[in-house]
């Protein structure tokens, strides 16, 4: 299986959360023998809120480029599964992931 995780900061200079973690993106991907391997996410809120925001994933890895977009509500300390994000050939785990975030509201 293959990993890569990262947080994702709330840069909202009016937000109770700035210049903290809020939520971390979770990708694995299962080994196979296949050309294709699905990549899935899963995203957990790191703040006692529920959380809202948008969001916005690419992935690069030679000659493999995917993108996603979503948007996310997240009960406090929770999780969601967003399941297969994409289907590729390249290791999650390898190539370069950057995610874009807007709009981040926090919910009471």
């Amino acid at each position: 299986m293959y990993k890569a995780s990262i947080n994702g900061f709330d840069y909202n200079l009016s937000s109770p959360y700035y210049n903290q973690v809020v939520v971390n993106f979770n990708f694995t991907q299962l080994e196979t023998d296949c050309p294709s391997s699905s990549a899935d996410l899963v995203i957990q809120n790191l703040t006692s809120n529920t959380i809202s925001f948008t969001y916005s994933i690419s992935f690069h890895l030679n000659y493999v480029n995917w993108n996603y977009q979503n948007v996310a509500l997240i009960a406090p300390l929770s999780s969601i599964d967003v399941g297969t994000i994409n289907s590729n050939p390249a290791r999650v785990d390898l190539g370069t992931i950057s995610i874009q975030g807007s709009n981040l509201l926090s919910i009471n």
